[in-house]
């Protein structure tokens, strides 16, 4: 009586309050279309993983949502639309880009180093150190040694930036 779709809707049976054969109270979005439950891409047409931690870029192959999920080379080339699906997909209307950030000369919303010379995507959650290629801001947004050969100051740009 659990293999078959009727039989399980007429149980009642909530997978709240049991297992499997059950009915799921709030199952997973099914589309997307402004990408609430994903990462934009800087230009608003693509939505990424929300464990990429960043949309597209340097590394993003690296990233733990992996190519499909966090490069938008990829998902413009699965054609999937995010008024059909969720996360990795293609937004139908995106918004246009906010302005360019002036900077963040303070590092207020991103995440310094211990000895304050460079400020770190906020969704690193350290700036940094060993396993900074695996966080969710990805190589480009965590690791120093990338954000020093990028040359963005804090002062004309936003993280990952040098103080």
């Amino acid at each position: 009586a659990g293999c078959c779709v009727g039989h399980i809707e007429n149980s009642q049976v909530s997978c709240d309050d049991s297992i499997a054969p059950c009915i799921v109270s709030n199952p997973e979005p099914q589309m997307d279309p402004t990408c609430e439950n994903g990462l934009l891409s800087d230009n608003g047409e693509f939505c990424c993983k929300d464990s990429c931690g960043s949309c597209g870029g340097p590394g993003c192959s690296q990233r733990p949502g992996g190519a499909a999920g966090c490069c938008v080379g990829h998902i413009e080339n699965s054609q999937v639309s995010c008024d059909d699906s969720i996360a990795p997909c293609i937004v139908s209307n995106p918004e246009p880009p906010n302005e360019p950030e002036t900077g963040d000369p303070t590092c207020e919303n991103g995440v310094l180093t211990p000895n304050g010379k460079f400020c770190c995507k906020d969704t690193c959650g350290s700036c940094g150190g060993s396993g900074c290629s695996q966080r969710p801001g990805g190589v480009a947004g965590c690791c120093v040694g990338h954000i020093s050969r990028s040359g963005n100051t804090c002062d004309a740009s936003v993280a990952p930036c040098i103080m």
